[in-house]
């Protein structure tokens, strides 16, 4: 409290109606400070002892008795919706609305259940993201039999769990996941199982065909095997609400934030292995369908290895290649080859020169801007001191 321009606020101009509370309405608000501001709690001792010690105490005295009227009038509203509160009228209230919001069998999104399930679902993703393009470049049956002539029963057994899982989240998503859109909390199965097809539902339909089992029965355990199972990646735009949801669930049982730099770089490392993972497929996959007697699998020596050497190899000359580090120790031969090298080093140039730097530095800036902050606010503090 100052000597001049002191303001008193009655509380009747903030006074909740009693209507939109019993309604439950909610408000979406943003409060937005013009300048520097800080929150505080003030009790009426404390109140009036700054009143007294800044010695506005009659100016207080007159503010009181020009406003008898209006305080009195919030005075009473207050009371009034303390009573109502605490009547049993209220409490019934209280409990068929929360009845109806949260009917019988439906999971909300913050339930240890539902966490879980988004849990295992970002893991079975990320499999599938890996194996799909790895299965398409690397057929066991193109090793001459050394792998087990195919897709072996193992891998089969694992892809169906997976199928199987996907299906069980599309119904899960229909009949019992809850769905939070924009703030808002959607409990009935009608109303969720509507947004769910609105968004993502179709497609997702799609992408739980058992392609694996088809395939399998088919006999298509080589390349085709995971060619026909390549739309199922229609489900990675997923990827980000799970991962986002695992941040979530990591804060919430450790009681630790990740700051956004971390998640930014997470993130960015995340995109560059997964960017480097299909790039070495698709750069192994060229020389294994080449025509040509003379590609990098045989400049290499690596044409008879084991699968798992080949894509090491791949791999690597992905990594250095994507981060125009460009060691040049695994040469590319035929033009297939060499178009796919241009092409990987100028996505490389974008993602990991253009797009890491800029990440850095929006990193800098923030943490500059927040030292700035943080300074202004000391000298703020200091000033009053």
């Amino acid at each position: 409290l100052t000597s001049s321009n002191v303001k008193f606020k009655t509380v009747a101009d903030c006074l909740l109606g009693e209507s939109s509370f019993f309604g439950f309405e909610p408000y979406i608000c943003t409060a937005k400070a013009a300048t520097v501001c800080e929150l505080f709690h003030l009790d009426m001792k404390k109140f009036l002892d700054n009143i007294r010690d800044n010695h506005l105490l009659e100016r207080f005295a007159s503010y009181l008795e020009c406003n008898e009227k209006s305080l009195a009038k919030s005075k009473g509203d207050i009371v009034k919706m303390i009573k109502n509160l605490n009547s049993s009228k209220m409490a019934k209230m209280l409990n068929m609305a929360e009845i109806r919001t949260t009917p019988n069998g439906v999971i909300l999104p913050n339930s240890a259940i539902r966490q879980a399930w988004d849990t295992a679902a970002l893991f079975f993703l990320m499999v599938l993201v890996f194996k799909i393009p790895h299965q398409i470049s690397f057929p066991s049956s193109d090793n001459g039999g050394g792998d087990g002539g195919g897709i072996g029963l193992g891998q089969f057994i694992v892809d169906c769990i997976i199928d199987l899982f996907f299906v069980a989240d599309i119904y899960a998503k229909v009949a019992l996941f809850a769905k939070m859109k924009d703030g808002v909390l959607f409990a009935t199965p009608k109303i969720f199982r509507k947004l769910y097809f609105q968004g993502a539902g179709r497609m997702d339909i799609v992408s739980a065909v058992p392609a694996s089992l088809v395939s399998y029965l088919m006999g298509r355990r080589g390349r085709a095997y995971g060619l026909l199972r390549l739309f199922q990646l229609v489900r990675t735009r997923h990827l980000g609400p799970y991962l986002d949801d695992a941040i979530e669930l990591y804060a919430t049982k450790t009681g630790k934030a990740l700051s956004t730099a971390f998640l930014r770089i997470a993130q960015m490392f995340l995109g560059v292995l997964l960017l480097c993972h299909y790039c070495a497929c698709i750069f192994h996959l060229i020389a294994d369908v080449s025509s040509s007697p003379s590609n990098w699998l045989v400049e290499d020596g690596t044409a008879g290895e084991r699968v798992g050497v080949k894509y090491l190899r791949a791999f690597y000359w992905s990594l250095y290649t994507t981060s125009t580090i460009g060691y040049g120790s695994i040469s590319v031969i035929s033009i297939g080859e060499r178009l796919f090298a241009m092409a990987t080093m100028v996505v490389g140039a974008v993602i990991c020169d253009a797009g890491i730097t800029a990440v850095l530095t929006s990193i800098i800036i923030r943490k500059d801007t927040q030292a700035s902050t943080n300074n202004r606010r000391i000298q703020c503090s200091k000033s009053y001191m």
